[in-house]
């Protein structure tokens, strides 16, 4: 073996040097890889050295060795926040084999709530609702950052707590970091290192157990190949039903067992207590022995957001802005975000909310007025029209050949001319003419006369039907104008409304915007304080003794 490389047991001794990295402290160990806490000598920052064992069995240490390199691209193709991040990976070629990664300085997920339950964080024992809260927004983090990933493909396998570290590093509020996609089930273009033979698309051999009782799913323990997202929401559900309802999940580990279900969760249930609604029927569908019947990790997410807040009208409402995309009635929302802006954290989707559906109601409220316009535009113009047209019938005749404004005298002497024939016969002709011609004259004219008289009151009935058309015109055109005098109004009123709430969503982004600014400033110089700390203290250390390699390590809280 030549200088550059280094064997397994000079690997294991704090004080030597793999690649660029001093060991400091072996933190972890599992199958196939030692963790270590570890120091780059270029820029001092700690690290989590992740270093492949040599004592592998040769029939299967390719594969581990593809599986041990690709680990980088699964967790990259992913980029969570709550997914711990590689920063280097070594050369196929070089032994031993190695990842770089962010060291995380914090607890397994249980052992974190365990604290907190029993006040150890230093915020005094919590309530039992402040409690599940407290479960279910660490749970929330962790579904989030595994809805992700199985979006792209990546089934983590190995969902356990001690692969979900607790870290405060960003501030007082815990954040989790998944670690170990060391046996992830990933799209196979994911593996395509030097010298990686051919491998079935997922890159799991046929018949494979893979996992960790008791968090395996039942269809693990057949062929670990059909292991899908919900292998990863069965362990999250007993990650979570430890917790929740006081059963020590260690003694499970110690003994390899896996969860005996129902029984197991119903006994829990009688000796702890009945739980919410919310609560039992998530831990029933998580733990379902049918991955069918179990949600999607998306829908478990969803759900843990909800019950992580004590605010249940906020959580409601942002629940169904993410499912739906409904928005509250607008002081109802300005009061919900108003609770949202007083809340130390924030989900994404919370965060989504409060910015995007303010801008969502003034964008119903502008199509509302829009309709509302319309509205009122037809109808006056259709009152216009229809009093237009009333009042172009005045112009009528009451009969063909006469004049309608002329005097009645008038057109009795022009009808009854027409009738007879020529015109009028005056007394003295009348005098002169046969008696029998006279007679006829006389009945022409007084038929003449009476059909006058009833084209006359059928006139006089036209004229009063007309009247009482021009007085129902005008009420309605009164009550039009009282419409539109009511539509201005409210149209005032909303635009009134409109402004206060653009003053209401410009406020809310400045606050929004200082607010991330001084938490980002804040982290920053917390995690550079800190940072600086651990160098301090790493240097003050190697200064003043030697690594031993026999000495008991100390406990600091990295598991893989």
């Amino acid at each position: 073996m030549s200088d550059d490389e280094l064997s397994l047991s000079e690997a294991r001794l704090p004080g030597r040097k793999v690649g660029r990295y001093r060991l400091i402290q072996r933190v972890g160990e599992g199958a196939f890889a030692e963790v270590y806490f570890a120091r780059d000598e270029e820029s001092l920052a700690p690290v989590a050295l992740k270093v492949l064992k040599s004592d592998i069995d040769p029939s299967i240490s390719e594969q581990v060795r593809v599986r041990f390199l690709a680990e980088e691209k699964v967790t990259r193709a992913i980029g969570h926040r709550f997914i711990v991040k590689i920063r280097e990976t070594s050369p196929a070629a070089e032994r031993p084999c190695f990842l770089a990664m962010d060291f995380v300085a914090g607890r397994s997920f249980c052992e974190h709530l365990e604290r907190h339950r029993s006040g150890k964080q230093g915020d005094g024992r919590p309530s039992r609702e402040d409690y599940l809260a407290e479960v279910a927004r660490l749970g929330h983090q962790v579904a989030s950052a595994m809805a992700h990933a199985h979006a792209r493909g990546v089934v983590h396998r190995d969902l356990k707590p001690e692969n979900v570290l607790v870290t405060c590093e960003r501030g007082n509020l815990a954040e989790v970091r998944i670690v170990d996609f060391g046996i992830a089930k990933a799209p196979v273009e994911l593996f395509s290192v030097a010298n990686a033979p051919s491998v079935t698309r997922y890159w799991t051999e046929l018949g494979t157990v893979m996992g960790s009782p008791p968090y395996m799913a039942p269809e693990q323990c057949g062929a670990a190949q059909t292991a899908t997202g919900q292998a990863d929401v069965f362990a999250l559900g007993v990650m979570l039903f430890g917790p929740v309802l006081d059963v020590d999940l260690k003694q499970l580990e110690q003994q390899s067992l896996p969860l005996n279900l129902p029984e197991d969760f119903e006994t829990a249930l009688e000796l702890r207590g009945p739980l919410s609604k919310g609560w039992e029927n998530l831990l029933r569908g998580m733990l379902e022995r049918d991955p069918e019947r179990r949600p999607a990790m998306g829908e478990v997410a969803l759900v843990l957001q909800r019950l992580s807040r004590t605010n249940a009208a906020f959580a409601e409402a942002v629940e169904g802005w993410v499912r739906e995309r409904r928005v509250p009635k607008a002081r109802r929302l300005v009061k919900l975000l108003r609770a949202g802006e007083a809340t130390a954290y924030l989900t994404e989707d919370e965060q989504k909310f409060i910015k995007q559906a303010p801008l969502h109601k003034l964008e119903s409220l502008k199509r509302g007025l829009n309709a509302a316009l319309w509205s009122s535009g037809l109808l006056l113009f259709a009152g216009l029209l229809a009093g237009h047209y009333l009042l172009s019938a005045r112009g009528t005749p009451n009969a063909p050949g006469l004049d309608s404004s002329a005097p009645p005298e008038r057109r009795v002497s022009a009808l009854v001319s027409g009738a007879c024939g020529g015109p009028v016969v005056t007394d003295k002709a009348r005098d002169t003419a046969p008696s029998a011609s006279a007679n006829n004259d006389l009945l022409r004219l007084e038929g003449s006369l009476a059909s006058e008289r009833d084209k006359l009151r059928l006139a006089e009935r036209d004229r009063l039907a007309e009247g009482r058309q021009r007085e129902l015109l005008a009420q309605k055109l009164g009550r039009s104008e009282a419409e539109l005098r009511e539509v201005t109004a409210e149209l005032a009123a909303r635009s009134a409304e409109l402004t206060t709430q653009r003053e209401l969503v410009e406020r809310c982004d400045q606050e929004s915007e200082r607010l991330l600014s001084c938490r980002q400033e804040s982290a920053t110089k917390s995690r550079e304080l800190a940072e600086t700390t651990q160098r301090l203290q790493l240097c003050t250390k190697s200064l003043r003794q030697a690594p031993d390699p026999d000495t008991e390590p100390v406990e600091l809280g990295m598991s893989f």
